[in-house]
This record gives C-alpha cells, sequence and structure tokens, in this order.
C-alpha cells in the first residue's frame, strides 16, 4: 500500500536524519531532515513538518549549499500552501525565488518557487501579483517538465477569472503530458479544475470521467487535501447534473447523481479522517464546502453549511471560494423561501468580492440570482445617475407588448419549457404568482398557449 509505503519513507528518513547527526554529516543531516519535513507536513502534521524544514533550511544557509536551501525554501512553501497558510507560503516561495536568482537556479527551482508562490497569492485575493509572477515564468526557457507548476497555477487563475478556454488548454497540457511523472499534487489539482472548467461551462457530463480517473490515481493514497480539492469539484458537477435532472423530472438520471455524489461524499470523509489527524486550514474549508455541495445534490441546499463555509474561508483568506459559498447562501435561503432581507447580506458580500476580484462568471451568477430575486446589489443611483436615466432610451424589441421586466423573465423561462413548478423555483415566487404571469403573457402576446408564446419569443426577437 502506498500509505505503508509512505511510512517506510518517513522511518528511513528519522534514521538517516539521527545516523547523520550522531557522525556531524550536517549536509547529509539537511537533506533528511527536509525530506523528513517534507513527508510530515503534506500528511497532516504541519507543526512537525515546518519544525525539521526550518532546521534543513538552516543548516543548508549554514553550509552555504544553494540546492538544499532552496529546496527547503520550496518545501516549507509547499506544505503552508497545502495547509492554508497562504501568507507564509508566499513568503517562503519568495524566499526560494530570491535565492534562486542569486546562485544562478532559476532553470531548476524558478518555475516551481514561482508557481506555488502565485497559487498562493491566487488563494489570496492577489490575482495581479500572481499573474506579474507567473510572466516571469513564462519568460524563463521552459523544458516541458518545468512547464507544468506555473501552466497550473496559471490554469488556476484563468478559470476564476473567466477564460475558460484557455483554463481548459492549461490543464489539459498538463495531463496529456502525465507520462512525465507528475506528482499527485499536479494532476489531481489539473484534474480538479478541469473538472470545474466543465460545470462552469455547463458540460457537467463531461466532468465524470476526469473525476474517475483522479479517483483511480488516488486509490492509495491519503493525502486529505487532494481528495478533499477532487470530490468537491465533482460534488458541483453532480449537483449541476440533479439540477438539470429536476427540471426534465428525469428520476433517473437524478439518483444517478445522488449515487455518485454519495460516493463523493465518503471518499472525501474519509480522507479527512484516514489518520485521525485535526483538520485545520484550508483542508477544513475544502470538507466543508464538500457537505455543503452534497446538500445541493440531495435537496434543499441547506443554509448553515453554506455559512459555514463561507466562515471557513473567510479564517484562512480566501476570498473566490468565500464569495462562492455565500452566493450559494443566499440562493438556499431563497429557495428556503425565506425573506429577502435574509438574502441580500451574503448575495451583496459575495457580487463586491467578485467584483473587486474581476472574476467575470461568479460575477454573472451571482447578478443573475439578484436578478430572479429582485434584489438590489448596488445602492441607487445619485442624482446625477438619475436624470441620465432619465434620457430617452432606444426601444427595446417587443416593447409595444407592454410585458414588465418580470413579465419577460417570465417569458424567457417559458422559452425554455419550464412548468409554473420550475419558473416559481428559479424566480423565487410562488405557483400562483407565476401561473398569473404565464396567463398574463399570454394574453399580451394574444396566443393560445405556451407553445405559441415560446415560438412569439423567437419570432418577436425578444431572446436577448
Amino acid at each position: 500500500m502506498l500509505r505503508s509505503r509512505h511510512r517506510a519513507a518517513q522511518a528511513r528518513c528519522e534514521e538517516a536524519a539521527e545516523a547523520a547527526r550522531r557522525v556531524g554529516a550536517r549536509g547529509v543531516e539537511g537533506h533528511a531532515l527536509n525530506s523528513l519535513g517534507t513527508s510530515l507536513g503534506s500528511r497532516g502534521h504541519l507543526e512537525a513538518g515546518v519544525a525539521h524544514l526550518e532546521q534543513a533550511r538552516a543548516i543548508a544557509a549554514e553550509l552555504g549549499d544553494p540546492d538544499e536551501w532552496c529546496r527547503a525554501c520550496h518545501n516549507l512553501g509547499c506544505i503552508y500552501l497545502v495547509h492554508g497558510r497562504y501568507e507564509e507560503a508566499v513568503r517562503a516561495e519568495l524566499e526560494g525565488l530570491d535565492l534562486a536568482r542569486r546562485f544562478g537556479s532559476m532553470g531548476s527551482y524558478g518555475p516551481v518557487v514561482i508557481a506555488e508562490a502565485a497559487q498562493a497569492l491566487l488563494w489570496l485575493g492577489r490575482w495581479e501579483e500572481a499573474e506579474r509572477l507567473l510572466d516571469e515564468a513564462f519568460d524563463l526557457d521552459l523544458d516541458p517538465r518545468g512547464m507544468v507548476n506555473p501552466l497550473l497555477a496559471r490554469g488556476m487563475q484563468r478559470l476564476w477569472r473567466g477564460d475558460l478556454e484557455g483554463a481548459r488548454k492549461d490543464l489539459t497540457w498538463i495531463l496529456e503530458r502525465s507520462k512525465l511523472s507528475l506528482d499527485p499534487q499536479d494532476y489531481v489539482p489539473a484534474r480538479a479544475w478541469l473538472v470545474t472548467v466543465a460545470t462552469w461551462e455547463g458540460r457537467p457530463e463531461d466532468a465524470r470521467a476526469v473525476v474517475a480517473d483522479g479517483l483511480a490515481s488516488l486509490a492509495e493514497a491519503d493525502e486529505a487535501d487532494l481528495m478533499a480539492e477532487l470530490c468537491l469539484a465533482g460534488l458541483a458537477a453532480e449537483a449541476a447534473l440533479a439540477a438539470r435532472a429536476a427540471a426534465r423530472r428525469d428520476e433517473k438520471a437524478r439518483d444517478q447523481a445522488c449515487r455518485i455524489a454519495a460516493d463523493l461524499l465518503e471518499r472525501a470523509r474519509a480522507a479527512a479522517g484516514a489518520y485521525g489527524i485535526a483538520v485545520t486550514g484550508a483542508v477544513r474549508a475544502k470538507l466543508l464546502t464538500v457537505e455543503a455541495e452534497w446538500t445541493r445534490v440531495a435537496r434543499p441546499s441547506d443554509p448553515d453549511r453554506w455559512a459555514e463555509a463561507a466562515g471557513a474561508w473567510d479564517e484562512v483568506g480566501c476570498p473566490w471560494p468565500a464569495a462562492y459559498a455565500r452566493w450559494r447562501l443566499a440562493e438556499a435561503l431563497l429557495e428556503r423561501g425565506v425573506s429577502r432581507e435574509e438574502a441580500v447580506v451574503p448575495l451583496r458580500r459575495a457580487w463586491a468580492t467578485a467584483r473587486g476580484l474581476g472574476a467575470r462568471p461568479l460575477l454573472g451568477e451571482v447578478e443573475l440570482l439578484a436578478r430572479r430575486a429582485r434584489i438590489a446589489l448596488a445602492p441607487e443611483p445619485a442624482a446625477a445617475g438619475a436624470a441620465e436615466s432619465a434620457a430617452p432610451q432606444p426601444a427595446a424589441p417587443g416593447d409595444g407588448l407592454g410585458l414588465t421586466p418580470r413579465e419577460r423573465e417570465v417569458l424567457a423561462l417559458v422559452a425554455e419549457g419550464r412548468t409554473n413548478r420550475q419558473i416559481a423555483d428559479a424566480l423565487f415566487i410562488s405557483d400562483k404568482t407565476a401561473s398569473v404571469h404565464v396567463s398574463n403573457i399570454l394574453a399580451k402576446l394574444g396566443v393560445a398557449n405556451r407553445a405559441e408564446a415560446a415560438a412569439a419569443v423567437h419570432r418577436l426577437g425578444l431572446t436577448g
């Protein structure tokens, strides 16, 4: 088992470090501590891992060994990244970058320390800094193996920014070159983010094979953070598939989504509990989001779960996933039929964060939810803005029909083939109100039924 091999490797590192210490072989001791600290930190023992790596870094500095010094800084940054200690991760990796520049090691360590620092900056919402670092990485003469880490970070950045096609190309490139004996820390996130790309593009069915491949590659691994990352992406895809099946009244497809999602949930829970280590930081935030995504599949979406996930992401300083959780929190509250005032605060916070980051897909979804729920996301315009809005506006298609903005929204859903119940759910109104809107629309369009109304939408150019 891979887990047993991890323990055996850890034991060998401990023995090597102790033996080297006894005979005063400082270089050998530092190398062994470097490996030991990385192994412990990646398996949940953060404090012990940091202690060993700081010892290794001190020994390398004492001996003037640039390779071990860079390696210790990079490994320290990696385990901080795994545990969601992103500020510390940035500092450690940038120290490694400074060393790589000083000692002429940019060809070997430059790409990896830049990429890990960029990932940490992306989690922290410091996207412009991350992009500048990645530009530096891609200016290097990188071989295929050296391209992996920068492409992984850029794929993540493009995904959150909304360049889904660019993200797909970067992440697919990595997976197509998995024969390069990539580390799971590289190819598992690539699969997870590729799943997320497919979900945001409206292709959640394409995500299943990618998730299955990722689960197969983690069959004997024990990294809770990697399993949580992959299962989280898979659960979001299954939630989208379950919602689509429910809209089509396809119980077979919905049951399949629920079965797959339940398996992902159990895998994430099992990985977290494999060693009985207290789950903290980003791993905890991911697992709480896994639990929240599960409620979207099982229905109804649980606002308490989403609030807990948002709080956990706030604790580790990650604005994008916190905003995502607050969007889902507002959605869950509205689906429960609570007053709009309860959903306003999380929805406005999600909107402000997504807008500030320039996270286009998330911003679009937040604004769509606000429109459907008739929630104003920004303060009313000042007098000058009101004067501008009073200026004559060009006529829009169908203006002469007398349709209200809400009736236009209902008509768009009628054109999609939605039932009154589904229209009510989408717009957070009662079935009766939806029925009244549909009747009024049919009368204003002068048509006899929903099919004729749908045809009128295209004939009159109302699809926008």
